[in-house]
């Protein structure tokens, strides 16, 4: 198969593979030397595509926005780079379930200035804060809101508390109740559906 191909050797842009790592969800992770002296894990099928360095070229083209804008200060400028560093950014294990989840930045967002633009069009303001309407969906225009700091929590699966037949659950646990590997539950609420209904339709109906 050609996921078994020994890539050893092979060079991906700035990088070269030194030697197989582990396989996780199907994937392989090969360690890698970057041109400039550092190395990294990276997922296997994301090498030519996505990741042709260990990240040096992002950090140079996020210092180079820096200068240019001189935004590294700004809570906006923050958000932005956050989001990059969580999709785009070196795999770590507080980023890995926007990568391993092939969660993305839009490429519109990708440029600062517009991500800026859209912010300030669309509600932002200091006390607010950027969620995905769907959180299994990427950063962009169609997917995206500024709520406050309260809202997001009470948006987030493990803190939407639902109380059913005299018990109170958060929706991951009603959703493990309802035989499901994922939230559906906290899916089906962001979708507008009534909380009771969220817990006690079951799965295999149509939504």
């Amino acid at each position: 198969m050609a996921t078994n191909i020994d890539i050893t050797g092979k060079r991906f842009g700035k990088l070269t593979a030194i030697c197989y790592e582990f396989t996780r969800n199907s994937h392989q992770f090969w360690r890698c030397k970057c041109d400039c002296g550092k190395e990294a894990v990276i997922e296997k099928g994301s090498l030519g595509k996505g990741s042709k360095s260990c990240g040096c070229v992002k950090r140079e083209h996020l210092i180079n926005i820096t200068r240019k804008h001189g935004k590294s200060r700004e809570r906006l400028y923050i958000i932005w780079n956050g989001m990059i560093q969580r999709c785009h950014g070196k795999l770590t294990t507080h980023n890995s379930e926007y990568q391993n989840n092939s969660i993305t930045v839009c490429s519109e967002w990708r440029n600062v200035d517009i991500f800026y633009k859209w912010a300030l069009a669309n509600g932002y303001n200091e006390r607010m804060t950027i969620d995905r309407i769907d959180s299994n969906g990427n950063y962009c225009p169609e997917n995206c809101r500024w709520v406050g700091m309260k809202q997001q929590a009470e948006n987030r699966g493990s803190t939407i508390i639902i109380e059913y037949n005299g018990e109170r659950l958060c929706a991951a646990d009603w959703s493990k109740r309802l035989g499901a590997k994922h939230n559906i539950v906290f899916q089906r609420i962001k979708r507008g559906w009534d909380k009771i209904k969220a817990v006690s339709c079951p799965i295999s109906l149509p939504e």
